[in-house]
């Protein structure tokens, strides 16, 4: 999301989440499932909403949720220790992966 801001103040930006939420959808309708998750998600709501209250006084803010950051586009490199990164090399060393059809990921190269 992204707030006009004056040409001498350039927008600070703020990566978050993997979860799809459309930029005009209020954050409190998803407060009913962070006691139910974890502390993560729960920061990451906080810090949202707080700088929304900066963006609604004028703060040049952008908010970005990208989906899983993957390694980069040409070399592949990346986090050996992300989510993503572990659940390839269990893949790998098992010779088996999991079928999660309802477990639809974005995934976005670092680049």
């Amino acid at each position: 999301m992204f707030r006009a801001s004056p040409a001498s103040d350039p927008p600070t930006g703020f990566v978050t989440g993997t979860r799809r939420i459309t930029e005009d959808e209020p954050l409190l309708k998803h407060v009913e499932a962070l006691p139910y998750d974890h502390g993560y998600a729960q920061s990451q709501w906080i810090v949202e909403a707080m700088l929304r209250r900066l963006m609604d006084r004028g703060f040049p803010i952008a908010i970005y949720r990208p989906g899983f950051i993957t390694g980069h586009n040409k070399t592949g490199a990346c986090n050996p220790d992300d989510f993503f990164s572990r659940l390839i090399d269990s893949c790998i060393e098992m010779g088996q992966y999991p079928l999660l059809p309802s477990q639809r990921k974005e995934f976005v190269p670092v680049d």
